[in-house]
């Protein structure tokens, strides 16, 4: 999965030390182009920090999506850079993926997109542009050799400036037909737990 993954040139490549909880914050992010103030000298893109790693001076937990672990784990973790699979146009992308740095066939993968709004409301105006982005991105890794085939596929939808969102933001039925089309289980909220390296529970 590494190796597939590095031919795509990601950005913010990072290989975690041993963990269990990870900040996800896309500076890149709406919220941060209204507040240039709080991105960090030389930083953009979609990063991924252990609490100990995590900008100084600035409180990324308001404004981010976290992730944990029962047990500590090491993780990969990257983001993609804008038009990653140019030529092509009008096929989308997520902020960050997140894996086991153990790398092995059975090991959960996950697909990550923010969407920095504040209105309370605009989950129900996202869900279908970030689903979207989370399955190009899949559809693409498959296309160009990545074995995402090989592993357990989870896609979480994060809103990190709302700490509400719509409880039935999918509806089973949407959940099951996301299920069987792109063999991703998708959730929206702004956290997910490795319940170990193979499986995510949200």
């Amino acid at each position: 999965m590494k190796t597939s993954l590095q031919k795509i040139h990601p950005s913010n490549w990072k290989e975690h030390s041993s963990a269990s909880t990870w900040l996800i914050v896309d500076w890149d992010g709406d919220y941060f182009k209204q507040n240039k103030e709080l991105v960090p000298d030389k930083t953009g893109g979609c990063c991924v920090y252990i609490p100990a790693t995590r900008p100084q001076g600035i409180d990324v937990s308001r404004c981010s999506a976290q992730i944990h672990s029962k047990e500590p784990l090491e993780i990969t973790s990257l983001g993609l850079r804008r038009n990653a699979w140019r030529p092509a146009q009008g096929i989308g992308q997520c902020d960050a993926i997140l894996f086991p740095t153990s790398d092995k066939s059975g090991d959960a993968f996950l697909l990550v997109e923010t969407k920095y709004s504040e209105r309370e409301e605009s989950w129900q105006e996202y869900k279908k542009h970030a689903l979207k982005q989370i399955t190009d991105t899949i559809s693409q890794l498959s296309e160009r050799g990545c074995p995402i085939g090989e592993r357990n596929l989870f896609g979480l939808i994060s809103f990190p400036l709302l700490n509400e969102i719509g409880a039935s933001v999918f509806s089973h039925e949407e959940l099951a037909d996301i299920l069987k089309e792109h063999g991703v289980q998708i959730y929206v909220g702004n956290s997910a737990t490795f319940e170990n390296s193979q499986t995510i529970k949200f």
